[in-house]
């Protein structure tokens, strides 16, 4: 077991480590003096048994005087050699300067608060500890010192308690499967205490209920206290109003910001799910249905149908961690559960203390003050029954639980709704098919299509959960088998292809339109004749497979060509079935394509492997196909996937973007997707930015070095601001030079930006040049600098203040003039 903080404390430096054993009898003192010594060994037996570790850890004990170091190493004499730098431990005196330092930055605490300035040296010193001997983290004494005093501020301390209590607390209620808890912790910014938070101790408290999501909206304190006036600070008026904050429309549906905020959603993602808004269906037609875990033993849980107006519905995938959410890879499945009427959602709920009651309120809206949602999955009616796309669940622990409950859950839809013939499990995604497949759960390749929507690669392989009883269909099919064209043995067919596994009309039609169609069956003869050996291979062995393939074949129009359907015949694969329609499902299938899947077993494994690839990200179309097709190495392809995959994540992956990259060359090709994946990772993946890249790639380089500096203006520019920097990009670096001096200048804003902009454009001298001028009007206007918004003069003036002729000019005295008519009244 490892030490908690406030052993290390309590043994390094306030003589837990001095044994007193005086109080007991004689004859026992010996005993428990062992014992006890046997106990702290224990503890911090993971550094002595570090050879490395052990020697640094006994130089520091011998630099504290501690008496752990008689206790662990049996004495306080031996030569140890020098500390290492790394390893000491500054002394107090310094630390008092380090405190000092960081406390005129960040303002929290009276400059001669002596009491505070101790217990920052406590800290440290147990940071350090922390940092060097159990985390490893190698951390600075600058960064261990900004640890200390995030401590200070986000626990403090009571006088004469453990100082260690609360951030314990929070360890053990938020962050106990972290590997490096301390250093995770600490990592988020601290604000300037100017002006005064005024409610410290509230936040603290809000810290050691919930965590990190407290810490983050620390860091917003003062406007949150300002929007807050005089109301209660609790977590949700934090959120509510951190969310105001962040999000310009949050006022709109405040709800759904609250919750932007919390899974730190982007603010073009919160504008995407307030245009979908006004579309969602006001009704559907997916049964209405709620299992109570506690009729079945898992007390607690409840499945129910989520209702369309639940904003939650737009983030799933940030509960579960899965890609179900608007902004994720999956965006287009979410859109067809908020919009369609014959698809949504079905969420496992978790009480959250026993005796929750009712999962839905009387207005059927689910009671999140008692539930949360722990798994969830996309739901759709097909044309015989009802599907769950897969079962997304946070925690590997609630999936028992949520299986036995979908299972109950298909015995009342078919009880309930008798229109309904089947309910089925997607085997892909997060399904738990381990779980399944244990149960002998019948798992189909051959699956019924959708009735609304396009069909996910996580539902081709389904898992049956609950049906109807089929036996009488499947016995008049047996019976009808007598009739087959073939002319074969009717039992023999039907022990074949499994006749008492039929379960979906799509399995049915394949038997009833294939061996009851005398072309069809010409074509089988025809196959068997030119491949005997994949007939017997096939069509004997996976006779399911075979006929499912024809009849897909067949669906799809392409038995015309008999060449080309024996050669797809040769390769009776699920993965061909799944293959073929997905490519129709987008529209992508045509003789060329079919043709080129199954001429040889190279040209199959791989086009198989790139469509299931681009559907498993729900990247397939026209332009990616057409790019991972024709890449001419294998290194190329992979690395087109590989940024396809990182742009799918966002849902980024756009038809036209890929259209204007194949008319690049190889090498531009590569680079701009670099740099599309650039501005999807830093959140700058706007239709401009991406135009200028795709079509400027010469100067990708640079237009990414200046729109890192200009990272938070973005989402404030205007065509106008785009159409600029098209026009001039020969002068990128002047631009970068402009926009470091206003960041070194902290006025870095959309209205400074738009005044230096035409002094950056028109310099026709050297960048030193441009650098100069703007730290002279600076100088020289800086008595005019305004206290309350914070902006220089230079840059919020009406008047004039650069001219065309004096931006090259020599330095010289004179009132500066002004800018761009395109700015005029922006």
């Amino acid at each position: 077991m490892k030490p908690l903080l406030s052993e290390y404390y309590q043994y390094l430096f306030a003589g837990h480590a001095r044994i007193d054993v005086s109080h007991m009898p004689p004859s026992k003192q010996a005993q428990r003096k062992h014992f006890i010594i046997a106990c702290i060994r224990e503890k911090f037996k993971n550094m002595t048994e570090d050879d490395d570790l052990s020697q640094h850890f006994r130089r520091m004990l011998r630099q504290t005087g501690s008496e752990l170091e008689q206790v662990l190493y049996g004495n306080q004499e031996d030569d140890l050699g020098p500390i290492t730098p790394g390893h000491a431990l500054p002394d107090d005196a310094a630390l008092l300067v380090h405190f000092q330092q960081l406390n005129t930055h960040y303002l929290f605490f009276k400059h001669d608060d002596k009491e505070t300035a101790v217990h920052f040296q406590l800290f440290f010193k147990i940071c350090k500890i922390v940092n060097l001997f159990l985390e490893k983290s190698g951390a600075l004494d600058e960064t261990i010192g900004l640890q200390a005093y995030k401590m200070l501020v986000w626990y403090g301390y009571a006088p004469g308690r453990n100082p260690f209590a609360r951030i314990e607390g929070h360890f053990s209620a938020h962050n106990s499967s972290l590997s490096k808890p301390l250093s995770d912790i600490l990592k988020p910014d601290l604000p300037i205490n100017d002006p005064p938070i005024k409610k410290l101790e509230q936040w603290r408290k809000l810290i050691q209920l919930h965590g990190q999501i407290a810490i983050t909206l620390f860091q917003e304190a003062q406007p949150i206290e300002q929007g807050l006036r005089k109301n209660r600070l609790t977590l949700p008026s934090a959120i509510n109003q951190a969310a105001s904050l962040r999000y310009q429309r949050a006022n709109e549906y405040p709800d759904l910001a609250s919750l932007c905020y919390q899974y730190d959603r982007p603010q073009d993602m919160f504008n995407r799910c307030l245009a979908i808004r006004p579309f969602i269906k006001t009704r559907d037609k997916l049964p209405h249905l709620v299992v109570e875990g506690s009729d079945y033993g898992y007390n607690g849980y409840c499945l129910v149908k989520m209702p369309a107006d639940d904003p939650n519905a737009y983030l799933l995938g940030d509960i579960s961690h899965s890609c179900q959410s608007i902004g994720a890879a999956s965006e287009t499945l979410v859109r067809d559960g908020l919009l369609l009427e014959n698809n949504g959602f079905l969420v496992l709920l978790k009480g959250k203390k026993p005796g929750a009651g009712p999962p839905l309120n009387r207005e059927q809206a689910i009671r999140y003050s008692d539930y949360k949602i722990v798994a969830h999955g996309y739901l759709w009616n097909s044309t015989s029954g009802l599907v769950l796309d897969s079962f997304e669940s946070l925690r590997s622990g609630d999936e028992p639980a949520g299986i036995h409950l979908l299972k109950q859950y298909g015995r009342a839809l078919l009880q309930e709704y008798p229109q309904y013939r089947l309910f089925s499990l997607g085997a892909g995604g997060k399904t738990p098919a381990a779980l399944l497949h244990e149960a002998n759960t019948p798992l189909l390749f051959l699956t019924d299509p959708m009735l609304q929507g396009k069909q996910h690669l996580d539902s081709l392989m389904q898992f049956v959960l609950a049906e109807h009883n089929l036996d009488e269909r499947r016995a008049a099919l047996k019976q009808r088998l007598i009739d087959n064209k073939l002319g074969w043995d009717a039992d023999d067919l039907a022990e074949r292809i499994a006749i008492d596994s039929l379960y979906t009309d799509s399995q049915f039609l394949s038997i009833e339109c294939t061996l009851f169609d005398e072309k069809i069956c010409q074509l089988i003869r025809l196959f068997e004749s030119v491949n005997p050996e994949k007939f017997k291979q096939y069509f004997l062995n996976k006779t399911d497979i075979f006929l499912g393939l024809l009849y897909t074949l067949k669906q799809l129009n392409l038995t015309a060509d008999t060449t080309t359907c024996c050669n797809a015949l040769a390769f009776t694969k699920i993965a061909a079935i799944h293959s073929l329609k997905l490519l129709q499902q987008q529209q992508l299938l045509d003789n060329t394509i079919a043709t080129r899947i199954f001429s040889s077993e190279a040209a199959f494994k791989t086009l198989t492997a790139i469509i299931h690839f681009l559907a498993a990200w729900n990247a397939l179309n026209q332009s990616t196909l057409h790019s991972l097709l024709h890449a001419k190495t294998i290194a190329t392809r992979l690395n087109f996937q590989d940024k396809i995959q990182r742009l799918a994540r966002k849902n980024q992956v756009f038809s036209e973007d890929f259209s204007a990259l194949l008319s690049l060359p190889p090498k531009r090709q590569q680079e701009a997707l670099k740099h599309l994946c650039w501005l999807s990772e830093m959140d700058l993946f706007t239709p401009p930015n991406r135009r200028l890249f795709l079509t400027h790639p010469t100067h990708a380089h640079a237009l990414q070095a200046l729109f890192m500096r200009l990272k938070n203006l973005h989402h404030q520019f205007s065509e106008t601001d785009y159409a600029l920097l098209e026009e001039h990009l020969d002068k990128l670096l002047a631009l970068q030079i402009a926009a470091d001096f206003l960041a070194d200048k902290r006025q870095l804003t959309l209205i400074a930006w738009r005044a230096v902009i035409p002094l950056a454009i028109k310099q026709q001298s050297g960048t030193g040049q441009l650098k100069e001028w703007l730290e002279r009007h600076w100088n020289k206007d800086a008595s005019f600098l305004d206290s309350a918004s914070g902006r220089h003069r230079l840059f919020t003036s009406t008047s004039p203040a650069l001219n065309d002729q004096d931006i090259d000019a020599p330095i010289k005295p004179g009132p500066p003039p002004l800018t761009d008519s395109r700015y005029k009244n922006q």
